[in-house]
């Protein structure tokens, strides 16, 4: 495909990346300012991470206790961040945006080269304005921000150096190969064409030979690290299969529009706005109208590689949408939304140079997804991530903040959490002046553990707690159901737990 720049610029490319840059920051600021901000479980295992690298206590490599999902750039990025700004929530939500924002950045770059600046900014903000990566493009969850920017690198610079053999951009490539693998290796099919794409050309076993050493080279790097750190604790769960190839073909489509609003945790989708619903729908007839264009482009004989290649980097991501497993979550999709920003933009672009009524439709396509999209992103600011939302009252920040409060009252440092992931939660929004334990002595960080486990021994006060639903569990194992206190009208707070109850309600105590 020719490459099509504006005979005369009005705008300097530096103008058009800082005018991407304002859009990723304001377009995000519904989040980032509302009182409905609060990180979820995962995302307070990574900022415990980016706070204890502020510290200089360690280095990470993985996720807590995990050998796979490379995490220490985010966890570096959010110790800048803490550095600069302290700990907290929002901090560790602008390094990831400031990360995500990068990759940003190489997505202009990369669609300049091909449709001009305009057309890359065009690009860029069709991406932006992407409900599927509204809160994702600050989920601090351990390697999806991380493979997001490595990607959008390798396309700049298979864009930039398909033409122009160099040794270092292969071996570059490589190693940019090799992290998006250790983050999150789910963008690897997606890059697959790219990649083919850039060794179909000049020097194509030497780029091949430089490539395979990026990759080695990073590899064995971060291997000789892992080396020097403890054995994982957290393993990956078992893929267990829980309906055939047929029925998890037939949730395609649910599955493809849950991942679009955005509006999910983890498994399962969340409610959402009109504005995220319109625009989820509109980028889902997207997809299924790409399918046309293509067959369009083959009639009529109209190659376009680059359309060609953002296509089959698609359907390369949808088998991941596919498994017949009960552990499937929309995040596994997060790869597809990048690609189809980039295979509309390329379509639009090419719309705009064809006749009135191409230009027509282009225009208005292109008009629809980003009033949608902006719609979307002011909806994303009343989104809340807890497993457990109480219907009114306090904000989610403000309930934990008081139950920090009632414990330190209580010259409780120490506690047993009945959710898996509301430990992590007490740990980092107590700035890790309490501590918190699950059911299972064995957990991501064993320090915690020893060190709940050795005050509990020693006498020192600890509590129970959890969601306020759980508290009835609790409260028929005590002699004075009162003594179950419901703090912060979400939670509940039981004083020095005897061991035999802890046993009961499923802790395992060394």
């Amino acid at each position: 495909m020719a490459r099509t720049k504006p005979a005369n610029r009005r705008f300097p490319k530096w103008a058009y990346a800082v005018l991407v840059i304002s859009l990723c920051v304001v377009s995000r600021l519904p989040q980032l300012l509302s009182p409905s901000l609060f990180l979820d479980g995962d995302e307070c295992i990574l900022g415990l991470m980016a706070k204890h690298t502020a510290e200089a206590k360690e280095i990470p490599l993985y996720l807590l206790g995990q050998n796979y999902g490379l995490a220490s750039i985010e966890a570096g990025a959010g110790a800048l961040s803490f550095l600069l700004l302290g700990v907290g929530a929002v901090p560790l939500k602008i390094a990831m945006l400031a990360l995500w924002g990068a990759g940003v950045v190489f997505f202009f770059l990369a669609f300049a080269a091909l449709l001009g600046d305009a057309g890359g900014f065009l690009a860029s903000a069709l991406l932006i304005f992407l409900p599927a990566w509204a809160s994702h493009s600050m989920k601090a969850w351990g390697g999806y921000v991380t493979a997001f920017t490595c990607s959008a690198i390798i396309i700049y610079l298979i864009v930039r150096f398909k033409d122009r053999p160099r040794n270092g951009v292969s071996l570059l490539l490589g190693g940019l190969t090799s992290l998006v693998f250790l983050a999150q290796p789910l963008w690897l099919p997606a890059l697959l064409p790219f990649v083919l794409f850039y060794f179909l050309s000049r020097r194509m076993v030497v780029r091949f030979i430089f490539w395979f050493l990026g990759i080695a080279g990073v590899a064995c790097f971060v291997k000789l690290i892992s080396l020097a750190k403890p054995p994982a604790i957290w393993t990956h769960p078992p893929f267990v299969l829980d309906r055939g190839i047929f029925g998890a073909l037939l949730a395609l489509p649910e599955r493809v529009y849950a991942h679009l609003t955005g509006s999910y945790y983890l498994w399962g989708p969340a409610a959402s706005g009109p504005a995220t619903k319109l625009a989820a729908f509109f980028w889902a007839v997207l997809i299924f109208g790409a399918v046309f264009v293509q067959i369009y482009r083959l009639v009529k004989k109209e190659h376009n590689s680059w359309s060609l290649l953002f296509f089959l980097s698609m359907l390369l991501t949808l088998p991941g949408a596919v498994l017949p497993t009960p552990d499937w979550g929309p995040r596994y999709l997060l790869p597809l939304s990048g690609f189809l920003a980039g295979w509309v933009a390329i379509e639009i672009s090419d719309g705009m140079r064809r006749g009135r009524g191409w230009r027509r439709a282009a225009s208005a396509v292109l008009v629809l997804l980003i009033l949608s999209g902006a719609g979307s992103m002011i909806e994303f600011g009343n989104q809340t991530s807890t497993a457990w939302r109480p219907s009114a009252g306090p904000t989610e920040v403000e309930r934990m903040n008081a139950l920090i409060e009632y414990l330190k009252s209580h010259a409780v440092r120490n506690v047993f959490s009945m959710h898996s992931m509301l430990q992590w939660q007490v740990i980092f929004y107590s700035r890790e002046e309490i501590l918190a334990r699950w059911q299972s002595d064995r957990e991501r960080y064993p320090p915690y553990i020893d060190g709940i486990n050795t005050a509990y021994r020693n006498g020192e006060k600890t509590a129970l707690l959890g969601y306020s639903p759980q508290a009835d569990l609790v409260r028929r194992l005590v002699d004075d159901p009162k003594s179950v206190v419901r703090v912060a009208d979400g939670y509940f707070v039981f004083l020095n737990p005897s061991e035999n109850m802890l046993r009961k309600l499923g802790f395992t105590l060394r």
